[in-house]
């Protein structure tokens, strides 16, 4: 069956509707021609000249990406920008771009909930409960650790070189909070649902120092570590939709993309 951009535009739109990505976010279809045909499809965390150049090595005429590649609005496209280049190396190559972002994070057996299924623990609350937006992620894990342990814990199953801890309390920990990717500005919100440990990634020095005095434990695995163990599942989830929906289309996952950040 004939398989273009919108067919796969409202595949994702089923499993994690659009409409419920952050106001801030720019998701969907972000580059290219939606009416043309797609028979390959790169699924990726982000977009560099390494997934790119992956894109048409693969012979993929479009990527499903989880981070959008404009956020911003662009008044000049140009080689001598970064995302100007890419954008046009983009449409040299007739290559389309869908972006599922806030909306991925925010879906059920999306990113946060993925996450929580990997630590072998279980969502017991969404929060904000009433805001179908909401990525924040209440969980209980099936048995108690303290802070390092956890930690230690959390790196392994995740695969990561490292994770950082920020350290409030020694408590027990059985119920926790989870933010794929960045989520220092969950803390409160977190703490209102009696949870004084996260999980997120890209913690900076006055947040950690915030959340100490708070009384909150910060697990920071890192914005890769805890986003690219995701596209695995997504990919094989498009696979499966398509399928029920006889789409002649591939998916592969993005295998060009590393963690920028290494430890020594």
């Amino acid at each position: 069956m004939f398989v273009n951009g919108r067919k796969i535009l409202k595949l994702l739109n089923n499993f994690a509707p659009f409409e419920h990505a952050q106001t801030w976010d720019n998701v969907g279809f972000i580059i290219g021609n939606e009416d043309l045909e797609v028979d390959r499809v790169l699924v990726a965390l982000e977009i560099n000249d390494a997934v790119v150049d992956e894109a048409i090595e693969e012979s993929c005429d479009l990527i499903v990406v989880h981070h959008p590649l404009i956020f911003k609005a662009m008044a000049k496209i140009t080689a001598n920008d970064p995302i100007g280049r890419l954008v046009l190396k983009l449409i040299k190559h007739d290559i389309k771009v869908i972006a599922a972002h806030t909306n991925l994070d925010a879906t059920q057996g999306g990113l946060n909930d993925y996450l929580v299924e990997l630590l072998g623990a279980e969502t017991i609350k969404v929060v904000p409960e009433e805001d179908p937006s909401s990525i924040l992620r209440i969980a209980e894990l099936p048995f108690a650790m303290d802070i390092n342990r956890f930690a230690d814990y959390a790196k392994k199953k995740l695969e990561a070189n490292g994770v950082r801890v920020v350290k409030a309390h020694d408590d027990e920990i059985t119920r926790f909070a989870v933010c794929t990717g960045a989520g220092m500005d969950f803390v409160k919100l977190a703490l209102e649902h009696n949870c004084t440990t996260l999980l997120t990634g890209d913690v900076k020095y006055h947040e950690a120092m915030d959340a100490i005095s708070l009384g909150m434990n910060v697990i920071d695995a890192g914005h890769f570590d805890t986003e690219n163990i995701y596209m695995e599942r997504l990919t094989q989830k498009l696979k499966l939709m398509s399928m029920d929906q006889d789409y002649e289309v591939n998916f592969l996952v993005s295998k060009a993309l590393k963690n920028p950040f290494e430890y020594v």
